[in-house]
């Protein structure tokens, strides 16, 4: 358990929720009026997709949605950021030129 009801026990999503995480929410809003009103939601895709971002075993990654099959996962969560692209042709150069450097050896 990663968060226990105040009497101790399970504390249901329904109840942390509005106990803890829409209170803490609107208290950060009130601090500061330009932070994003976020969903717990929120957080899981950012969490999942940050992992699939930074290389993380898709089949590890799965478990933390709990989802079925790790391809719901990718569908879900692996929209790409900014600079995935130029990474993969960093890598794909990299690759050619070790490849050019290797023949010519």
């Amino acid at each position: 358990m990663v968060f226990a009801a105040p009497e101790g026990g399970v504390l249901r999503v329904s109840n942390w929720r509005r106990q803890l995480f829409n209170k803490a929410v609107r208290h950060l809003v009130a601090a500061d009026p330009t932070f994003p009103v976020v969903t717990a939601y929120d957080l899981r895709r950012t969490a999942n997709s940050l992992s699939i971002s930074a290389g993380a075993n898709v089949k590890a990654v799965q478990t933390m949605p709990w989802h079925a099959a790790a391809v719901l996962t990718l569908d879900t969560y692996a929209d790409p950021f900014p600079d995935d692209l130029e990474l993969v042709w960093a890598a794909l150069d990299d690759a050619r030129t070790r490849s050019l450097e290797s023949a010519a050896d």
